[in-house]
């Protein structure tokens, strides 16, 4: 070093100022290092939690006490689906005529099952997607809005719409290709439209399968006003997931319906390991029930999970009070990785599907909380 350089830094460092601005300067860049650290840390502890919560009763998001009473001063927008145009040009015949059809048959839906359930906002607006959009750009203050994924993923594309037809169709069908998860779990979220449209929703639930019909639709709006009501009672998400262990006493007096469809077991099986009132039936009879918020059944669904497990439950047909909850991974401890992986071949596939039936490990743990 330059001797006159030298002395130079003597000089300064000797200076009480010089050497505070320095100290200063090593704490500064401590501090991003810890600032940096504390923010991934946070990000990761967020969608573990957002991971977890998707398996509790088919939630999705960390719901706010204050976003929800938030939700309630704002006027509801029910979004209202539309054709998408470039999978249109793509489709045509009968196809076309589905997809179409397909859109009509959930506008209609949705608007039935909010006329029949939905009392928790005063205003209630219908609003297409491309309407949405404009509202969120600008960040409004004045909406919050129910929206249903499927015709953002699971039609988004010309192969994600083939998948979840597909997967409409039947399993073992010879056109059949490896199906992504996202292709047939499907989700009713609720927003508000000065949040992050394509951040988690204040909340939402998983639907049972890809082509809800009114009921479905009703079970996921009482599922949302359910946790709602939880959650301006004070009650945190954990806390929340955890109820249907008290609730499920009340099944001792309910008859539990169980889709034909959903399991091989056959009555008098079921009865061996879970001896309160329970009857295999067409899923119409399931339908009824729910429209009609029967107080003397209740019902159970099979969620399926994006790479994960399915999970079961049993809701009241009332009003969808939460009355048992287990999966593969606790019933069984084999985990079901859902339809995405390394599946290729029909055969797989419905190799696959049977492993979402009820099985008596299932019935045995509904049945130990309702002692």
């Amino acid at each position: 070093m330059n001797p006159a350089y030298y002395k130079i830094t003597i000089e300064l460092i000797s200076k009480p100022w010089v050497f505070l601005l320095f100290y200063l300067y090593i704490w500064n860049q401590k501090l991003k290092m810890i600032t940096k650290f504390y923010i991934q840390m946070k990000n990761k502890l967020l969608i573990l939690l957002m991971l977890v919560s998707s398996t509790m009763f088919s939630q999705i998001g960390i719901s706010k006490k204050d976003d929800i009473l938030e939700i309630q001063k704002r006027t509801l927008i029910v979004v209202l689906e539309e054709a998408n145009p470039k999978l249109t040009q793509k489709l045509e015949g009968d196809v076309l005529k589905q997809y179409k059809k397909d859109i009509d048959d959930y506008n209609s839906g949705i608007k039935e099952a909010i006329a029949l359930v939905w009392k928790f906002n005063s205003k209630i607006e219908y609003k297409t997607r491309a309407e949405i959009e404009k509202l969120t750009k600008a960040k409004s203050k004045n909406y919050a809005y129910i929206e249903y994924n499927k015709f953002t993923t699971n039609c988004a594309t010309y192969a994600s719409y083939n998948a979840t037809y597909q997967f409409l169709e039947g399993v073992g069908s010879k056109d059949i290709t490896s199906i992504g998860g996202d292709y047939y779990s499907t989700i009713l979220n609720i927003r508000l439209t000065d949040d992050n449209p394509f951040g988690p929703p204040v909340y939402g639930v998983h639907l049972s399968n890809p082509f809800p019909n009114k009921a479905d639709l009703v079970v996921g709006l009482k599922s949302i006003l359910m946790h709602f009501k939880y959650k301006l009672e004070g009650l945190s998400d954990i806390q929340i997931s955890k109820l249907f262990k008290n609730n499920a006493k009340a099944l001792s007096s309910l008859t539990l319906l169980v889709n034909e469809d959903n399991t091989d077991l056959s009555i008098d099986e079921i009865k061996k390991v879970y001896s309160y009132p329970v009857s295999i039936v067409k899923k119409d009879k399931i339908d009824d029930a729910i429209l009609k918020s029967d107080s003397k059944s209740a019902f159970l669904i099979v969620i399926p999970y994006s790479n994960s497990s399915y999970t079961y439950e049993i809701l009241s047909a009332k009003d969808c009070t939460p009355l048992g909850y287990t999966n593969d991974e606790q019933s069984t401890g084999v985990k079901v990785s859902g339809f995405g992986g390394d599946l290729g071949t029909a055969l797989e596939l419905k190799k696959q599907a049977t492993k979402s039936k009820v099985k008596k490990d299932h019935f045995k743990i509904f049945a130990k909380f309702v002692k």
